[in-house]
This record gives structure tokens, C-alpha cells and sequence, in this order.
């Protein structure tokens, strides 16, 4: 990563690896690219009429537009420079080291996103990290009506990974010369990023590191994809654009898994934690019959809010109690009932009070805790599932604590060796 401080002058020489795609099914080797540097030739990155491919998304017609019209031919309605902001997804017969050359970015990058596609593709817009160095997500400045996900094309695997507050991207990083999707819901929207968005990481393509979100794994045995699971006082039942990210499915036969309702195909699904019991349907497609297995992780936060997690299997009429660390092999086919698959969530009792003689509420940043008599230990949650407190109390009648936490929802766990109870509270 090379962060430029003030102003600087002359050129830089930046080299992106893109590993190459293999034959008959060509469904490897695609990579989002966007350039670091200004008035970088595409003609540098492209043969034209060659075996390589090089394309630009285009969200009014919901298409691929490919730079190569039908042969040795430019396509007349592509630019011939990368354009600063803009991703491309580019395809290549042969390993490539490919190099940027110019004078680095080095300004702020304002997208006006594009809002008039086809119903299934409407909104959605590939952008690009303009610097030579990495950008994290959650500092990029978005208008109002663009939705809190990004995604980026994970080329090892072959499909889309997504972050929205947490998921497959870590800490939210886009590495320099990456391309990015973003949607947008409404016409006049924009998204801007700044220098100050810049970080410095060596985050490479990509792995997983999240705490508040249950992970459910789908692996062939060789290769594996990620679906999300978060429960969060602010979610609905409904899509949320800051909590939720939409399934976007990769060209490779990995096997994909997304959670579904009937109108949203999700890899990351947020839902209200409430008292409430939850199901929560999960697709699976694989392109070959064959032998498949799930695998569960970061289950130590939805433990706490919920006292059995189960996987049905409505093919086999299998139920499975799912634990850190649980896997579950199956054998799937062509034609697999679309709801084979869910998983259901049990209930602790998420209260405003806790279920036994104890008393817990906010009021302030003060925390107020009755009823318990004894020692304790008191954990507190953000709604992402950070711990940001964590404090062994004693407690006799009545007891105040002081939070000094910011303005929001929190969760409150007690355990006081024998029961573990959980509370939401609001500050205010």
C-alpha cells in the first residue's frame, strides 16, 4: 500500500498478478481490476481480438458489454482509458503480470451511480479502489439511498464475497486495483471516495474474520462458500440496507450457499433479536451431483441469545444440533427441493427484563441491576456483536455501573455461574 501525503509528482509503475483461466468451461480465472493511476491505456491490458477478455458493466441494460465487439474489433462505445473510480472484470489465457503506469491518483473520486437497469439487475453499479493503496468500506462516504454492502469477485473461489459490517471481506478492506460492487436504490445517487479513506494493509483476496456473525460453510471437499447469519435488536424481517447483503452469484461450479425469503436471496441475512423463534431457509446450488457438507462457526454470540440451533434436512428427514465446529455431509442431486435446507433458532428470552427475579435497564450511560444477589459476570454487546464490556461484579440489592458507552442498543449478558441470561437495553 502507498499512501501519498500532499502533493507529488512524476509516475509510478504498479503490478497487479492475475492468475489465468483454464479450459473448456472458462468459468476461473475473472478478476475485478480498476487502476491506480490516471490515463492508464486499456490497450495495455487488452489484445484486442486475442483469447483474453475485457469488460465493463453496464446497469441501464443489466449486460456485460465486452471491449471486442465480435473479433478483431473495438467495441465503439468503450472508452479507451481506464476511467479513475471504475471497475473492469477481465479474464486472461495465460498467467499475467500486468503494470499500471502514470501519475498515482491522488484526489478525491466522486461515482455518480447509474439507476435505470432491468428490474433483476437495477441498481447495481462496479466501481473501483483509485489508489495504490487499500480503502476500507465503512469510511466511504455513501448518499442516502446506497445501501450499506459491498462486493467484491474473490477469484480463488470463483464467486462474489460480500461485507456489510461484517462477512468475507476483512475489516472491510478493498485492496488497490480492486473492483467493487454497489447498489443503489434511487436515481441521483453518489458515492465518494476520499484520501482519507485510505489505509495502509496487506490484506490480500481474501479470508473471514467476524464476531457477531454465525458462519455456515458449503465445500465440495476442495473449495468452500460462506452464507451469514446475524441477529440484531435494529433488523428486520425484511431486507435492511445496513445490515443485510444480497447473494451475487460467481461464474465457477463451487458450490453456493445464500439464505432466502420470497423476495431476497441473501449472503449475509440480519434478523430482529427478539423472543421469537426464527427459521431460516437455506439454498444450495452445486453444479455436479455428488458429495457436499456444511460446517458451522462463530456461534459463541447467537448461543447466548438462543438455546438450540438446529439444521433440518427435509430430503432425509435429518434434524441436526448445530455446535461450534458441527458438520453435516450430504449428498446432493439435479432437481434438489429448493427448501431442503433450514435452520431454526430457539429462544432464551431476549427481555427487556431478565426471565428470573433480576432486573436489568439503562437509564443514562448507567446500567441498574436488582433482584441479583451475589457475584457475576457482566458481558455488554454492541449490536455487531462486539464485546465492549466485560467486568466481574457483586451485587446485593440494587446496584448502578457505569457504562460510558455511546448512544445506541446494547445487549447485556449476566452469568452468574448457575444461569446466563441476556437483555437489551438503549442508551440514550
Amino acid at each position: 500500500s502507498l499512501i501519498i501525503s500532499g502533493t507529488a509528482t512524476g509516475n509510478i509503475s504498479v503490478q497487479r498478478y492475475l492468475t489465468d483461466y483454464t479450459l473448456p468451461l472458462a468459468a476461473d480465472g475473472w478478476h475485478f481490476l480498476s487502476s491506480p493511476v490516471a490515463s492508464q491505456a486499456i490497450s495495455a491490458f487488452d489484445n484486442v481480438g486475442g483469447p483474453d477478455d475485457f469488460y465493463s458493466w453496464d446497469e441501464p441494460t443489466g449486460y456485460w458489454i465486452n471491449r471486442t465487439s465480435d473479433g478483431p474489433v473495438i467495441n465503439p462505445a468503450f472508452e479507451d482509458n481506464f476511467i479513475v473510480g471504475k471497475g473492469y472484470l477481465v479474464a486472461y489465457e495465460d498467467v499475467e503480470t500486468k503494470t499500471f503506469f502514470g501519475t498515482p491518483n491522488n484526489a478525491q473520486v466522486v461515482n455518480s451511480l447509474s439507476y435505470s437497469g432491468p428490474l433483476i439487475y437495477k441498481g447495481w453499479n462496479l466501481l473501483g479502489n483509485p489508489f495504490a493503496s487499500a480503502i476500507e468500506w465503512d469510511l466511504i462516504s455513501r448518499s442516502g439511498s446506497v445501501n450499506g454492502e459491498v462486493h467484491v469477485y474473490d477469484e480463488s473461489i470463483g464467486d462474489y464475497i460480500s461485507y456489510n459490517g461484517g462477512g468475507d471481506l476483512t475489516g472491510g478492506i478493498i485492496p488497490a486495483m480492486q473492483g467493487f460492487m454497489v447498489l443503489t436504490t434511487a436515481v441521483g445517487q453518489t458515492l465518494t471516495i476520499d484520501k482519507d479513506d485510505r489505509v495502509i494493509s496487506s490484506q490480500g483476496f481474501y479470508k473471514s474474520e467476524n464476531i457477531d456473525l454465525m458462519k455456515v460453510s458449503v465445500s465440495n471437499g476442495e473449495k468452500s462458500t460462506n452464507l451469514y447469519v446475524r441477529f440484531n435488536p435494529e433488523a428486520t424481517n425484511e431486507f435492511d440496507s445496513e445490515w443485510d447483503a444480497h447473494k451475487l452469484f460467481g461464474f465457477s461450479a463451487v458450490p453456493k450457499i445464500f439464505a432466502y425469503d420470497n423476495e431476497t436471496k441473501y449472503s449475509i441475512n440480519s434478523l430482529p433479536a427478539t423472543q421469537t423463534a426464527h427459521e431460516v431457509s437455506i439454498g444450495v446450488r452445486t453444479a455436479d451431483n455428488g458429495q457436499y457438507s456444511f460446517a458451522f462457526a462463530n456461534l459463541e454470540f447467537i448461543n447466548s441469545l438462543y438455546n438450540s440451533v438446529k439444521l433440518e434436512d427435509r430430503n432425509t428427514n435429518t434434524w441436526v444440533d448445530i455446535e461450534e465446529g458441527t458438520q453435516y455431509h450430504f449428498t446432493a442431486t439435479e432437481g434438489d427441493n429448493q427448501n431442503r435446507f433450514k435452520l431454526h433458532f430457539g429462544v432464551t428470552g431476549i427481555n427487556e427484563s431478565l426471565k428470573t427475579a433480576w432486573t436489568v435497564y439503562a437509564s443514562g450511560n448507567q446500567l441498574h441491576i436488582s433482584g441479583l444477589n451475589g457475584p457475576a459476570e457482566l458481558s455488554v454487546f454492541n449490536v455487531q456483536g462486539q464485546q465492549v464490556m466485560l467486568e466481574n461484579i457483586q451485587v446485593q440489592g440494587e446496584q448502578s455501573i457505569p457504562l460510558n458507552l455511546a448512544t445506541g442498543v446494547y445487549l447485556v449478558q449476566l452469568n452468574s455461574g448457575n444461569t446466563v441470561e441476556t437483555t437489551k437495553v438503549i442508551i440514550k
